[in-house]
């Protein structure tokens, strides 16, 4: 990797990562602070993928090369104890219960990848995983809206847009890959803020803008089928919900959300002959859910739910609101190990 391909913010973090491995801060912090803490960790992943993505983009973020999640995952084996998320239960009940410090792998929206090539390697190392199913999308090839906007950005004509949002109108120039990238994420972060209503009003105006032909270059990406959801995976694999069509909860009407937690662990407890009892929030920062949502995945049978919020969790920590540790696809090894061992759990990215 090639710091100087790195926008500012990722330029500095990568630096600081490699400084810290290469000087054996990050390993004298594991020894002294991580293995002696009485914490749970849960590590965030959404793909494991073959092919490079382009560099900047949100799909980039989004899916780890298969290489380096081998090398995350080899890492994780040596370093901690790898667990079930179900198992926070008995840390919650003995802290002390574990060898090494308890961690957690899990998968957000359900993509095939999970099992074709992230399953291969957890099995290798002993490692169990939860994989979060958007029900709503089985055994279909799934376009998220993150997927069709980042695809209007990144394939926009040359030139200069007006586009409306809140009332308000901005200018922007698209040529160089970083108005892009800016332009893609200041979307993408502004947009998720919304309610889901407006959030689709918004979308339609950005596409007329961006992509006046009105076709969407971008693929649907493949996700697990029902029958795959059946098939015996072991020990290593589990399934969770993450409602029907990937709604934020908060931002649709309350029965909405009731009936987007309830339709899902049916289907997922339909598919799998299981009982359910995790959960993933679309989006799952603060403004993602509430005592209402949380209610009603208690009602459903819902014991354990992860959120975006960063850090690991204590023995005190609201097992309807655990906090995670998200892996993006353009952190490197070293970047990895920072947020693994809780370096970087106090930054903002």
């Amino acid at each position: 990797m090639n710091l100087g391909d790195l926008p500012p913010s990722r330029r500095a973090k990568t630096a600081l990562s490699r400084a810290l491995v290469r000087s054996g801060a990050a390993e004298l912090w594991y020894r002294t602070v991580t293995s002696r803490r009485l914490q749970f960790r849960v590590l965030g992943y959404h793909r494991v993928s073959e092919h490079p993505q382009p560099a900047g983009t949100i799909e980039e973020a989004l899916a780890v090369p298969v290489a380096a999640f081998a090398r995350q995952m080899a890492y994780v084996r040596r370093k901690f104890a790898a667990r079930p998320l179900e198992d926070f239960g008995t840390f919650q009940r003995n802290p002390r219960a574990f060898s090494k410090p308890p961690l957690a792998v899990t998968f957000d929206d359900g993509y095939r990848d999970n099992v074709t090539l992230a399953l291969p390697i957890l099995r290798e190392h002993g490692i169990p995983a939860t994989i979060f199913v958007t029900t709503g999308y089985l055994g279909q090839r799934a376009l998220f809206w993150w997927n069709e906007l980042s695809s209007w950005v990144w394939h926009a004509v040359p030139g200069r847009y007006c586009l409306v949002l809140g009332g308000t109108q901005r200018y922007v120039r698209l040529a160089k890959g970083a108005e892009r990238r800016r332009l893609s994420w200041w979307l993408f972060q502004t947009l998720c803020a919304l309610p889901e209503k407006e959030k689709e009003e918004y979308l339609a105006h950005i596409k007329r803008v961006l992509c006046p032909e009105g076709e969407s270059p971008a693929q649907g990406l493949e996700m697990l089928a029902a029958d795959e959801l059946a098939h015996p995976h072991g020990t290593n694999m589990r399934f969770g919900a993450h409602t029907v069509h990937h709604v934020v909860l908060t931002k649709v009407p309350r029965e909405q959300a009731q009936r987007e937690i309830i339709d899902s662990i049916a289907q997922l407890r339909l598919c799998t002959g299981a009982e359910v009892t995790s959960f993933a929030y679309p989006l799952g920062d603060n403004s993602s859910f509430d005592p209402h949502i949380q209610g009603y995945l208690a009602h459903a049978g819902i014991r354990y739910a992860v959120t975006t919020l960063k850090g690991a969790n204590g023995p005190d920590q609201d097992p309807l609101a655990l906090r995670r540790t998200l892996i993006d696809g353009a952190d490197d090894f070293c970047t990895f190990v920072c947020k693994v061992v809780g370096l970087f759990d106090l930054l903002r990215r």
